[in-house]
């Protein structure tokens, strides 16, 4: 009898651990999308109640320092203090351009278009976004996002660009004046 049971184990009990393993893996899966579908909906829930008037009125904000930042870059001295906040205003305003496409992407296609477009490095929220604005026939709304981006990398680009020349000039200033001062020392 107890080789028989082996036998039969020995048989069935790896094809047995095997089903187990597809059905186990097959609800971890479902747990975590019904987790995320739940986490992704109380998030975005709360976001549009509570939080999108605050980001609206930070947004504000950090457009009046992009508008100061770029009459700052005007004087040399400030020019690198000056493009380190564009960058750093462009990251807030990204950060609520995206907030506000993941709302526009939940109310079209659901926590499964949230998914999708977290799973393209957040940047697919962008598109499903612009997606679902034209879904539902919200032009203005497209491009007003759209052209948003544009000006956000803009305003990203710009202050890469200001800080990196004012660091060329700073390391041309820096070699000019050591030369000098190596050649002044041995005349």
């Amino acid at each position: 009898m107890k080789q028989k049971f082996l036998s039969f184990y020995k048989v069935v009990g790896p094809k047995l651990l095997g089903v187990f393993c597809v059905v186990f893996g097959l609800v971890l899966i479902g747990l975590f999308f019904l987790f995320f579908g739940v986490v992704v909906t109380t998030v975005i829930n709360f976001y549009a109640t509570h939080l999108k008037q605050y980001f609206d009125t930070i947004d504000g904000f950090v457009e009046l320092f992009v508008l100061i930042s770029l009459l700052l870059s005007i004087s040399r001295k400030c020019r690198v203090w000056a493009g380190t906040i564009l960058v750093f205003c462009s990251y807030i305003l990204a950060l609520s351009l995206w907030l506000d496409s993941l709302l526009y992407t939940y109310s079209s296609f659901g926590s499964v278009g949230v998914f999708v477009g977290i799973l393209f490095v957040g940047i697919g929220v962008y598109v499903l976004g612009l997606v679902a604005l034209l879904q539902v026939h919200a032009f203005a709304i497209f491009w007003s996002v759209l052209v948003g981006l544009l000006i956000i990398f803009g305003i990203r680009y710009l202050g890469i660009y200001i800080v990196g020349n004012e660091e060329k000039k700073r390391l041309v200033l820096n070699e000019l004046e050591e030369s000098d001062t190596f050649e002044s020392e041995e005349s």
